[in-house]
């Protein structure tokens, strides 16, 4: 601090931080600097604030105060003088922690929505294909989408010339995870610096590889039905277009389709973008004061559902977020596709009513595991029902611990009458309320 104003308020201003700063030396070092350094601090500490007191003060006494109370603190300020940004802000930055975790912990927690089981009322991640042959959108223009919309490109060149052969897993898939074309888990990187899992696709043409790794929660199946077969949005769109001379069986086992449409060695063969899940804030708050309601976007913790544990009965210990359609006692009923709570048309949400209608995106309520066609589920005391607005892709409440295979302890229990699949009162984390990112027609108050 060798520099000071030359004169008026400014300066009487900075005269004042230092006396303030000779203080905070003193009662934070007086042990470590010893008493004489203590009172030669003090000395010009008194003379600094005899200048700015006198009447009238005098700048250039004041100033040279300054400097003497400055020259002494220098080499017994350690941390605290001269200031740097750390030692002027440390306080601060201590502060602004505890509360963001403390806002955190018991007001508002932010979460991203990593699957599209909540579509189209929360998204999850988007792909966006673009033809082949298409260009695919300019540095400028890609920048500006990962700033707006989250939108992270891939792009993956052709290796040869011919049709794209895109395998396809025979007889399901074996991780049980979304998704008909093959992929492998691999691990990788997240931010550069993060250990994740990604999923690993590989294609061919004219028998070599190329391969794209996309996050572990993303489902590449619709790209591929965008960008390799005009017209389809889905690859269920495609297998009633196809032809004998799409499907080729190789000798793995695996079902192949080829595409198309042909791509040149050299070429994207495939360009697309992910658009990040829907990020918003969740209240923490409120629940405990007032009840969860039908209808409530809530957002729990899955250790605790035996349904979702692995199949060594290992817990599945994340953050879901799923629409609460059933209160303790609630008898629950699907009839494609509308969903009956108590014998009635379930209220409590906008997203019912376009559901039962199917309008606006919203599919209708599908059967799965435990509620098939003519059966009920009635919700045990301490626990929630949860479903998801896509019903048709939403793995629920409906499904967990229902395949014997892949959850067999959960299984059993769940015919022993155990909840294996109910939400427990205690996980619940807090409701929805405002999605912050990214900028889409989303964005704003939560439904």
């Amino acid at each position: 601090m060798g520099l000071f104003a030359k004169s008026g308020k400014k300066l009487h201003k900075e005269g004042r931080h230092l006396v303030h700063l000779a203080e905070k030396v003193i009662n934070y070092r007086s042990d470590v600097i010893g008493d004489k350094a203590v009172e030669a601090i003090r000395k010009d500490q008194q003379a600094l604030i005899e200048a700015l007191t006198a009447k009238p003060a005098e700048d250039e006494k004041v100033k040279r105060c300054m400097q003497n109370l400055d020259t002494c603190l220098k080499p017994h300020g350690g941390t605290l003088y001269p200031v740097t940004f750390l030692s002027e802000n440390i306080e601060m930055i201590l502060v602004a922690a505890i509360l963001a975790i403390g806002v955190r912990s018991f007001f508002l927690q932010p979460f991203k929505i990593p699957t599209n089981s909540m579509y189209p009322t929360y998204a999850g991640m988007i792909g966006e294909a673009y033809p082949l042959g298409e260009d695919a959108p300019s540095k400028p223009a890609q920048l500006f989408r990962l700033l707006a919309f989250g939108a992270s490109h891939y792009q993956a060149e052709a290796p040869a010339s011919g049709h794209v052969e895109i395998p396809l897993f025979n007889g399901g898939n074996p991780y049980g995870m979304s998704g008909q074309v093959a992929f492998e888990l691999v691990k990788g990187r997240k931010f550069l610096l993060v250990p994740t899992q990604l999923r690993r696709y590989t294609f061919g043409v004219d028998g070599q590889r190329f391969q794209v790794e996309v996050p572990l929660d993303f489902n590449l199946d619709d790209v591929v039905a965008e960008a390799f077969f005009p017209g389809s949005k889905t690859l269920s769109d495609v297998a009633k277009k196809l032809g004998p001379e799409n499907i080729r069986r190789r000798q793995n086992g695996y079902q192949t389709l080829l595409s198309a449409n042909m791509v040149e060695q050299g070429e994207p063969a495939l360009d697309f973008d992910i658009l990040t899940g829907d990020m918003l804030f969740v209240d923490r708050f409120s629940y405990n004061f007032f009840s969860p309601e039908v209808g409530d976007p809530f957002v729990f913790r899955t250790a605790k559902i035996p349904g979702l544990s692995a199949a060594d009965g290992t817990p599945n210990d994340q953050y879901y977020i799923k629409r609460l359609v059933g209160l303790p006692g609630d008898k629950l009923q699907v009839r494609a596709p509308i969903l009956y709570r108590n014998d009635v048309p379930i209220e409590g949400a906008e997203a019912f009513g376009k559901n039962f209608r199917q309008e606006d995106g919203y599919p209708g309520y599908s059967y799965m595991g435990w509620l098939t066609e003519g059966t009920s589920e009635t919700v045990p005391p301490g626990y929630f029902y949860a479903m998801g607005d896509n019903s048709p892709n939403s793995y629920d409440s409906r499904g967990w611990g229902s395949n014997a295979a892949s959850t067999p302890y959960a299984y059993e229990d769940k015919k022993q009458g155990k909840p294996i699949n109910f939400v427990p009162e205690k996980e619940v984390v807090g409701k929805a309320i405002f999605i912050f990112y990214p900028f889409t027609h989303r964005w704003g108050l939560a439904e």
